[in-house]
Protein backbone atom coordinates (compact mmCIF):
# COMPACT_ATOMS: atom_id res chain seq x y z
CA UNK A 1 0.00 0.00 0.00
CA UNK A 2 1.28 3.56 -1.16
CA UNK A 3 0.12 6.38 1.20
CA UNK A 4 0.21 10.02 0.47
CA UNK A 5 0.17 11.49 4.21
CA UNK A 6 0.68 15.65 2.82
CA UNK A 7 -1.49 17.43 5.41
CA UNK A 8 2.15 19.19 6.93
CA UNK A 9 3.04 22.24 5.75
CA UNK A 10 6.82 21.64 6.26
CA UNK A 11 8.88 18.92 5.70
CA UNK A 12 8.32 15.86 7.72
CA UNK A 13 11.17 15.08 10.55
CA UNK A 14 10.31 12.01 11.68
CA UNK A 15 7.91 9.24 11.42
CA UNK A 16 6.87 5.84 13.60
CA UNK A 17 4.34 3.00 13.17
CA UNK A 18 2.98 1.30 16.36
CA UNK A 19 3.37 -2.16 16.81
CA UNK A 20 0.39 -3.47 15.39
CA UNK A 21 1.05 -1.53 12.15
CA UNK A 22 -2.03 -0.27 12.02
CA UNK A 23 -0.95 3.72 12.74
CA UNK A 24 1.84 6.02 11.92
CA UNK A 25 2.57 8.81 13.92
CA UNK A 26 4.57 11.93 11.81
CA UNK A 27 6.46 14.84 13.57
CA UNK A 28 7.15 18.14 11.30
CA UNK A 29 9.32 21.32 11.48
CA UNK A 30 5.83 22.68 11.41
CA UNK A 31 5.72 22.51 14.48
CA UNK A 32 3.16 19.27 14.99
CA UNK A 33 2.42 15.40 14.99
CA UNK A 34 0.25 13.99 13.16
CA UNK A 35 -1.86 10.50 13.42
CA UNK A 36 -2.70 8.46 11.06
CA UNK A 37 -5.00 5.63 10.40
CA UNK A 38 -3.17 3.43 7.53
CA UNK A 39 -6.71 1.47 6.97
CA UNK A 40 -7.99 5.04 6.33
CA UNK A 41 -4.77 7.03 4.72
CA UNK A 42 -6.72 10.09 3.05
CA UNK A 43 -7.18 12.49 6.30
CA UNK A 44 -5.00 12.54 9.59
CA UNK A 45 -6.80 10.91 12.24
CA UNK A 46 -5.59 13.54 14.60
CA UNK A 47 -3.15 16.87 14.81
CA UNK A 48 -1.32 17.04 18.24
CA UNK A 49 -0.45 21.34 18.62
CA UNK A 50 1.17 23.06 21.65
CA UNK A 51 5.35 22.95 20.89
CA UNK A 52 6.68 26.33 20.34
CA UNK A 53 9.49 25.12 17.63
CA UNK A 54 10.62 22.52 15.34
CA UNK A 55 9.47 18.83 16.17
CA UNK A 56 12.64 16.88 15.76
CA UNK A 57 11.24 13.36 17.55
CA UNK A 58 8.37 11.31 17.66
CA UNK A 59 7.72 8.08 18.79
CA UNK A 60 4.82 5.55 20.01
CA UNK A 61 5.27 3.48 23.70
CA UNK A 62 5.23 -0.38 23.64
CA UNK A 63 1.22 -0.47 23.95
CA UNK A 64 0.37 2.02 20.62
CA UNK A 65 -1.85 3.91 23.83
CA UNK A 66 1.04 7.04 24.38
CA UNK A 67 2.90 9.74 21.71
CA UNK A 68 5.81 11.30 22.47
CA UNK A 69 7.53 14.46 20.88
CA UNK A 70 10.60 15.69 21.25
CA UNK A 71 11.18 19.14 20.09
CA UNK A 72 13.84 22.12 19.71
CA UNK A 73 11.91 23.97 22.15
CA UNK A 74 13.73 21.60 24.54
CA UNK A 75 10.36 19.85 25.68
CA UNK A 76 8.82 16.48 25.52
CA UNK A 77 4.74 16.16 25.70
CA UNK A 78 3.17 12.99 25.82
CA UNK A 79 -0.14 12.66 24.36
CA UNK A 80 -3.00 9.82 24.90
CA UNK A 81 -4.22 8.39 21.29
CA UNK A 82 -7.58 6.95 22.76
CA UNK A 83 -8.51 10.33 24.11
CA UNK A 84 -6.18 12.55 21.54
CA UNK A 85 -5.08 15.30 24.74
CA UNK A 86 -2.02 15.65 25.61
CA UNK A 87 -1.27 14.27 28.98
CA UNK A 88 1.71 16.25 30.47
CA UNK A 89 4.90 18.34 29.12
CA UNK A 90 8.84 17.51 30.01
CA UNK A 91 10.56 21.26 30.30
CA UNK A 92 14.25 22.21 30.57
CA UNK A 93 17.75 20.80 29.27
CA UNK A 94 16.43 17.23 28.52
CA UNK A 95 18.74 14.15 26.56
CA UNK A 96 15.55 13.77 24.25
CA UNK A 97 16.66 10.32 22.98
CA UNK A 98 17.10 9.03 26.29
CA UNK A 99 13.46 10.23 26.88
CA UNK A 100 12.06 8.80 23.63
CA UNK A 101 14.41 5.56 24.47
CA UNK A 102 12.83 4.84 27.85
CA UNK A 103 9.36 5.13 26.25
CA UNK A 104 9.78 1.78 25.23
CA UNK A 105 10.52 0.36 28.35
CA UNK A 106 9.19 -0.41 31.68
CA UNK A 107 11.41 2.41 33.31
CA UNK A 108 9.80 5.44 31.28
CA UNK A 109 6.74 5.71 34.11
CA UNK A 110 9.01 6.92 36.83
CA UNK A 111 11.36 8.75 34.73
CA UNK A 112 8.20 10.38 34.00
CA UNK A 113 6.83 10.87 37.22
CA UNK A 114 10.54 12.23 38.41
CA UNK A 115 10.31 15.01 35.63
CA UNK A 116 6.58 15.53 35.23
CA UNK A 117 5.20 19.20 35.51
CA UNK A 118 1.99 20.69 34.04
Amino acid sequence: MICDLNEHTEEISACQFNFSGTHVVTSSIDQTCKLWDLRKPDKSVHTFKGHENEIMDVTFNLTGTKIASASTDHTVQLHDVKTLKRDFVLKGNINFQYILNKLTTHTFINLINSFRTF
